[in-house]
């Protein structure tokens, strides 16, 4: 996922929950890119990598689905 703004403090709105999710999935998706180029992932099993990555690609998938729903919610306000 693309960063998109620092963790929101308030979660009030529509606009500020979608970018905390944002804010989130970002630093999950920063964490398991990292994880995926360790000796502790090359450690594991086949099946276990193909997972991972299929999970990231996923997460990415899922991030820039939220950066559509905030450029929406921006042009809606």
């Amino acid at each position: 996922p693309e960063k998109v703004d620092e963790s929101p403090i308030e979660i009030s709105t529509p606009l500020s929950r979608v970018k905390a999710e944002h804010y989130e999935l970002y630093q999950r998706w920063n964490k398991l890119s990292a994880f995926l180029v360790s000796d502790i992932y090359r450690d594991l099993s086949k099946e276990h990598r193909q997972l991972l990555l299929e999970q990231q690609e996923i997460m990415g998938r899922y991030g820039r689905i939220l950066t559509k729903r905030i450029s929406l919610l921006e042009r809606e306000a």
